[in-house]
């Protein structure tokens, strides 16, 4: 049984393409955009409603492939004293972000347009075999997109409970090096 009619599943990609070519194009003419120093100013200018607009960025980070690691190092930024504060509310949201693209893959049709072609199989074996520990290092490795590989699990249809498990795990860790680490080096620098 179908979830999605095709022309949704359409009208949702074309504005899905649309608005992430955008972002990017934004963001490589102003690259300070992504950058931590300047997301932090930014919520700054929000006083009472900083934490509802941070919450909102990291809302929106899922659909539009902004990097969740700029939003974590703006929450040490903003945050330096509460270090277990920005990690929890980094993991939360990237934990969200992390199912929501694995489900918004079969919004898109991904999952149907990868099954017909002749590779899926090969993919689909491999991730079985490797494709949780896989995830984890994928999620921890700072230059590779934790959101690629949401989709590509969300298109093989791993189980979640485990895919979220092993999010949980990269992320973890490299969240806490990143948050820990750095809330060590601003208390060194201060």
């Amino acid at each position: 049984m179908k979830r999605f009619s095709t022309s949704l599943r359409r009208a949702i990609f074309i504005f899905w393409i649309f608005l992430v070519v955008s972002i990017w194009i934004v963001a490589s003419i102003h690259p300070e955009y992504l950058d931590a120093k300047m997301i932090k100013y930014f919520l700054e200018q929000f006083g009472f409603f900083l934490l509802p607009v941070y919450f909102l960025l990291f809302l929106l980070r899922w659909f539009t492939l902004i990097p969740s690691m700029p939003l974590v190092i703006a929450g040490v930024l903003l945050f330096p004293w509460h270090p277990w504060f920005v990690f929890l509310i980094s993991i939360v949201w990237i934990l969200f972000s992390s199912m929501m693209i694995y489900y918004f893959s079969e919004a898109m049709g991904f999952d149907i347009y990868f099954r017909g072609h002749k590779s899926y199989k090969k993919i689909h074996t491999f991730l079985e075999k490797y494709g949780f520990s896989l995830v984890a290092f994928w999620s921890f490795a700072p230059v590779a997109p934790t959101d690629l590989i949401c989709y590509v699990a969300g298109i093989m249809r791993m189980n979640i409970y485990k895919f979220i498990l092993w999010v949980l795990l990269g992320e973890g860790i490299i969240c806490t090096i990143i948050i820990y680490g750095g809330n060590e080096l601003m208390e060194n620098m201060w």
